[in-house]
């Protein structure tokens, strides 16, 4: 009987339940985060300036490409962020060096597509490391892992 009682209170607890703002966070592979972006690149702020578009509140952050393994083939690129505000990505600082996930999106439907780092993704500082994130920033040098990075695992 009391195993009865406690499985109803459990039950009855979880439709009462106040409602709550919860941040999920999905946590996906090197693999599949190399795989899912169209830029992948090491390079050094040059510049950080509010955004071209008055759609979106964000920053355009011009990088000098040191190395690139996936992305155009230019000694420049500007990516769109929204310097950290989001709560997880990297807030960009002028003169530091970054690894930098990015991928093609539109800030809105008017406006014309292009490279934006997404808040959640990969892209970090290079002087701040932690010793997984240092494996995954060697596997990128891999040959193997690119191959196999086109594979749908």
């Amino acid at each position: 009987m009391r195993t009865v009682a406690a499985l109803g209170l459990l039950l009855l607890s979880g439709i009462y339940a106040p409602n709550g703002f919860a941040t999920t966070i999905a946590i996906i592979s090197n693999r599949a985060e190399y795989r899912g972006t169209q830029a992948v690149f090491v390079g050094t702020v040059v510049s950080v300036a509010p955004a071209r578009y008055p759609s979106y509140r964000g920053y355009m952050v011009r990088f000098r490409v040191d190395k690139r393994w996936k992305g155009p083939k230019v000694p420049e690129l500007s990516v769109r962020s929204d310097q950290g505000y989001a709560g997880c990505g990297p807030r960009f600082e002028v003169g530091e060096k970054y690894l930098v996930y990015a991928g093609i999106e539109q800030a809105q439907p008017d406006d014309p597509p292009e490279l934006a780092v997404d808040p959640c993704s990969r892209s970090r500082r290079l002087d701040r490391q932690t010793s997984k994130e240092v494996r995954g920033y060697k596997e990128l040098n891999s040959m193997w892992f690119r191959l196999w990075s086109h594979l749908p695992l």
